[in-house]
C-alpha cells in the first residue's frame, strides 16, 4: 500500500499528508516538525526521537549527531514504534571515524 497523494500543501506547522500517513501506519505517533537539516529535509520529533523522512524512501531514519563534531546524520530507519527509543552507544560520522582509525 503507498501513501495518499497530497491534497494541496500544506497547512503551517503541520506535516505533508505523506509524513504523517508514514508516521501513522509505522509507529502511531503524531509528528510535531522542528525545523530543517542542513539538506532542507524536514525534521519531526516522536517520543524523544528526531526523524527525518528522506525524499522518496517509506521509512523514518533517526537523525544522529555526531560525538565528536556534532554533525547532524541520518541513522537506522525506524521500522516500528521500538525503535523511536534513542540509543546509548555514541555515533560518529564518517569523518571523523576514519580520522580516529588512523591515530590508532
Amino acid at each position: 500500500m503507498t501513501p495518499p497523494a497530497s491534497a494541496g500543501p500544506p497547512r503551517p506547522g503541520r506535516p505533508p499528508l505523506r509524513a504523517r500517513w508514514i508516521a501513522f501506519k509505522t509507529f502511531r505517533h503524531r509528528l510535531e516538525p522542528t525545523g530543517d537539516t542542513v539538506d532542507d529535509c524536514p525534521v519531526y520529533a516522536a517520543g524523544a526521537s528526531r526523524l527525518v523522512l528522506p525524499a522518496g524512501t517509506h521509512h523514518f531514519r533517526q537523525l544522529r549527531t555526531c560525538a565528536i563534531c556534532g554533525k547532524e546524520m541520518t541513522g537506522r530507519p525506524v521500522i516500528q514504534s521500538a525503535g523511536l527509543e534513542p540509543s546509548a552507544e555514541p555515533h560518529m560520522c564518517q569523518a571523523c571515524s576514519t580520522g580516529a582509525a588512523g591515530t590508532l
